[in-house]
């Protein structure tokens, strides 16, 4: 946002309001109608987007393929009804809510915006266990540009979002 000038008048007494973008702080000053002066500084929150993404193409191509850099990509949703998630009766809107509302995707991404990558199912088994997973990706953003990976759990049995983030992804690219 650039900076924002405003003179609103209220009566005959103009109100006065000025806004300057730090990074990602927004700086407020304004003249009330009493004549005093209060500033304020404001954490801006970055973009977030919900369960279907768009966003450029040159954000996930972490193999800088020149040809992949070219237009959007969007947010793929693999089936999410296998026979390992019968049971779950939530859309992929209140899916979507659940993760990120839970408390272990609040604790990493706090002031941080995201884009939705990819939505999958997952099974874990053991000798004596089975769990059921969706998994979801994010692509995190941070004052407009990529920071970051989250991949979500959201374990189909017990209702509980757990979230792995990582700075870097770690890829196999051609050549490598």
């Amino acid at each position: 946002m650039p900076n924002t000038y405003w003179v609103i008048a209220r009566g005959f007494i103009p109100i006065i309001i000025i806004t300057i973008l730090f990074g990602s702080y927004l700086f407020v000053v304004s003249l009330n109608d009493s004549n005093s002066i209060s500033t304020e500084l404001v954490a801006q929150q970055e973009e977030r987007s919900g369960p279907i993404s768009t966003w450029p193409a040159s954000w996930s191509n972490f193999c800088r393929i020149p040809a992949d850099n070219v237009g959007n990509d969007t947010t793929v949703v693999n089936d999410l009804n296998t026979s390992y998630t019968e049971g779950i009766n939530l859309t992929l809107d209140q899916l979507y809510s659940v993760v990120i509302s839970s408390e272990s995707f609040q604790n990493v991404t706090q002031n941080q915006g995201w884009v939705t990558t990819d939505w999958g199912t997952l099974e874990i088994t053991g000798p004596t266990y089975s769990d059921s997973y969706i998994f979801t990706h994010f692509l995190l953003i941070s004052n407009g540009s990529p920071d970051g990976y989250l991949t979500t759990y959201y374990n189909v049995d017990s209702g509980i979002v757990t979230a792995n983030y990582s700075q870097e992804i770690i890829s196999s690219c051609p050549g490598s």
